[in-house]
């Protein structure tokens, strides 16, 4: 009965193994730092990615304040590299040798991802809307269609926490809808630099109030499409964005003095005939006796 027990308990202690594996959550918190926005245009290409095996850059270096998460047993910090001919799931390193683009595909095995950044208000003044533009490319087609999904947030830290508002006009679902012809685990490398597989995305998201020194995200969501594991899922990437930050206008010291001096004439025009008509004024609440 005892080593009965003992086996039973063993049991529920690797379920509960297995099952934290599968809800494991990797973060790959890039440089550890938000990126600071000093000019309200910001461009990132992604060319500073791994792309081949023998490319010295290690395979989880991302730009300044960018960020990947993993969910799944599959999960960890690193990217894959090339041009996705792979059933590999995960955070990929997406292009044709230098060129390249940011974005995965998912499966059973990572079952989640999201890419994005994080960046610190550095303007000095508040930023009330942000235009975001970028290139959606699909590297590899699978059986089903895929969809990035955009999200921004206000409070995040880090790509996996804080409060995050979908934005759809900013998603990117992949351009080539025909049916999948091959097998329901297969996949069909695609060249996502070609215009058949690309889209230019762009939107503004406005009435924000974003202040100086304050931080902001944005985020790209990808989600397994087929849980079971069934099928296949199209591969897909960002690539040229582009943000521009617009703040309220500043007048300048100049402009402040005149708006100064102007104020003070009205105020003393409309003080002085006020003076020559006291004594006169009459109640607002005073009638007239009518005749009888």
């Amino acid at each position: 009965m005892i080593a009965k027990q003992i086996l039973a308990f063993g049991a529920v202690a690797l379920g509960l193994t297995a099952t934290g594996a599968q809800a494991a959550d990797v973060l790959n918190a890039g440089t550890g730092a938000p990126y600071r926005l000093t000019t309200t245009a910001y461009a990132q290409t992604f060319d500073g990615l791994k792309s081949i095996t023998s490319d010295p850059t290690p395979a989880d270096a991302l730009p300044a304040g960018w960020q990947t998460f993993e969910r799944g047993p599959g999960a960890n910090r690193t990217y894959q590299f090339g041009t996705s001919g792979s059933n590999t799931a995960g955070v990929w390193s997406f292009g044709l040798g230098t060129d390249r683009a940011l974005g995965g595909h998912t499966s059973p095995d990572v079952s989640l991802i999201y890419i994005g950044a994080i960046f610190e208000n550095g303007l000095g003044t508040a930023i009330d809307s942000l235009a975001i533009g970028y290139t959606g490319e699909q590297w590899q087609k699978g059986y089903n269609r895929a969809t990035l999904s955009f999200q921004y947030s206000l409070d995040a830290t880090s790509i996996n926490d804080g409060t995050w508002l979908s934005f759809t006009p900013l998603n990117f679902t992949a351009p080539n809808s025909a049916a999948y012809t091959g097998s329901r685990f297969g996949i069909t490398q695609t060249n996502g630099n070609a215009a058949a597989y690309r889209t230019p995305v762009n939107g503004v998201i406005d009435g924000l109030t974003i202040g100086a020194g304050s931080t902001f995200g944005i985020r790209w969501v990808l989600g397994d499409i087929d849980p079971a594991g069934v099928t296949s899922d199209d591969g897909l990437g960002i690539d040229d964005l582009r943000l521009t930050a617009s703040v309220a206008a500043v007048p300048e010291p100049a402009t402040w003095a005149m708006m100064i001096l102007g104020m003070g004439a009205v105020g003393f025009a409309m003080r002085s005939p006020r003076r020559r008509a006291r004594g006169r004024a009459t109640p607002a609440s005073s009638t007239a006796a009518l005749p009888a």
